[in-house]
């Protein structure tokens, strides 16, 4: 691989880095807002709609954290 390409793909997997932080930022908030609602609203209709969103949030920072890992291999 030459070496724009190289640059262009450091370029991307710098883009998704910043992505993950911030996935991670607003789980966090997330998280947190649930913590801070009264016990019955957690276990509620509402808490469960947060801790899935956590949830999802998560399964898509996992999922560019691989493809930053996929991304990492391409350039060597």
């Amino acid at each position: 691989m030459n070496k724009e390409r190289r640059a262009r793909l450091g370029k991307i997997a710098s883009a998704i880095t910043d992505l993950v932080e911030q996935l991670e930022s607003i789980a966090e908030e997330e998280f947190e807002a649930r913590e801070a609602l009264p016990e019955s609203i957690q276990d509620g209709n509402q808490g469960m709609k947060m801790e899935a969103a956590s949830d999802y949030m998560e399964q898509a920072k996992e999922s560019l954290e691989e493809a930053a890992t996929s991304i990492e291999s391409a350039q060597e």
